[in-house]
């Protein structure tokens, strides 16, 4: 399978703290000491607002990105496909 870039952005403001990204990717997430998710390895400066990380990832990988989007309540994680620009989620 061929690897792909998509990047991961997260408006961490918004975040209410239900930490359900953390728990369906652990790999990828944390939970910070304000109650707060952190995208581990996060590549902007502005942490406290917007957070994102280029990953190369095959459609298994992604498909487990996708999910830790899907099941924030606040739909504030979303997936950029970086070849096309696509939002994906």
């Amino acid at each position: 399978m061929t690897k792909k870039k998509y990047k991961i952005v997260y408006k961490r403001g918004d975040c209410i703290g239900a930490a359900s990204c953390v728990g369906a990717l652990p790999e990828y997430w944390s939970l910070n000491e304000d109650g707060k998710a952190d995208i581990k390895d996060f590549t902007t400066p502005d942490g406290n607002k917007t957070q994102e990380l280029i990953i190369e990832a095959e459609l298994e990988d992604l498909e487990k990105h996708r999910h830790a989007a899907e099941v924030c309540p606040v739909n504030i994680i979303h997936i950029y496909d970086l070849e096309t620009g696509e939002q994906i989620f």
